[in-house]
This record gives structure tokens, C-alpha cells and sequence, in this order.
């Protein structure tokens, strides 16, 4: 239910107090509507939800490869979510014109400009040198988003 702003956990006694101390201070009630949709999915058939699981699994692996063929990139393979982190280090110091990419703030905003390609940077997450990338869309749209990435730093010197 990507969105929807609506989760659970199971886990030791510790682990829950320490997620409901966090949880206290960063979110709010989630709406009826979401509640409730979340309990239908979760009570509902699961067949939908396991197609999905595999598509976003082929998504995920094309990604992750994708962008490690990308070179300077490297990319981790993660197991959950809906995101990855590449390290894009290498491309930091490097110019396009007279325009100058610093952080992975400024090479966000390079490839929202130049590749149409909506990426945030690793610093909103403490992890400075990464962007994150979702691939929770098409594979159409991320074989052309990838592209035009690619092009991108391609054109960074």
C-alpha cells in the first residue's frame, strides 16, 4: 500500500518500545479510510499482493544492476522497501558547464533539470554521497528514467 502512510511491526518487547518512542514524535493518526484499507488487504486474498512482491522484486534487480553498470556508481542491494541508495560519490566535483556538483543535493537537482528525473538526495536521510532512488513505478518509465540518468552523468566532467 505504497502511500499510504500506514504499517505495522512485530517484535521483542525492547524493540517495540523503543519503534513507539520514535513513532510518538514523527506521525500522526492515520485516517479511517486508510485504517480500514489496510485491514481489508491484510484480511483480503493475497494472490494480487504476491504478483506484486515478484514484480517489485524484478524491478528492484533491474535496478540495482542497472545503475551498477553505471560506472562510478555502486549500488547495494537492499531487501525491503521501495528504494535504493547508489553512492554517486564519483560523480561529486564534476561539472556540467559552468555548473558545479558539490553534494548530492546539487546532483539531484542536475538530473531533475537536465534528465527529467526525480531523485532525493541521501543528505535528507543522513547518508551524504547517496541519492535515493525509487522503483516503485513501471518498468517502462524506470528503463527510461535510467537512460536518461546514465546520459546525464555522461555528460558530467
Amino acid at each position: 500500500m505504497t502511500g499510504w502512510r500506514i504499517g505495522y511491526a512485530a517484535a521483542r518487547p525492547d524493540v517495540i518500545k523503543g519503534i513507539m518512542a520514535v513513532q510518538s514524535q514523527t506521525t500522526s493518526a492515520t485516517s479511517s479510510i486508510s485504517q480500514k484499507a489496510a485491514a481489508a488487504a491484510l484480511r483480503g486474498p493475497q494472490h494480487d499482493m504476491e504478483v506484486m512482491v515478484e514484480e517489485f522484486k524484478r524491478r528492484k534487480d533491474y535496478v540495482v544492476k542497472r545503475l551498477n553498470g553505471i560506472p562510478g556508481i555502486v549500488c547495494p542491494d537492499v531487501k525491503g522497501a521501495f528504494y535504493v541508495y547508489p553512492d554517486v560519490q564519483a560523480y561529486l566535483g564534476k561539472s556540467f558547464g559552468d555548473r558545479k556538483i558539490e553534494t548530492a543535493v546539487d546532483l539531484c537537482q542536475y538530473l531533475l533539470d537536465e534528465a527529467l528525473v526525480s531523485t532525493v538526495p541521501g543528505e535528507a536521510y543522513n547518508v551524504p554521497g547517496k541519492i535515493r532512488i525509487s522503483y516503485s513505478n513501471s518498468m517502462e518509465n524506470l528503463e527510461k528514467a535510467l537512460d536518461r540518468v546514465e546520459k546525464a552523468l555522461e555528460a558530467l566532467h
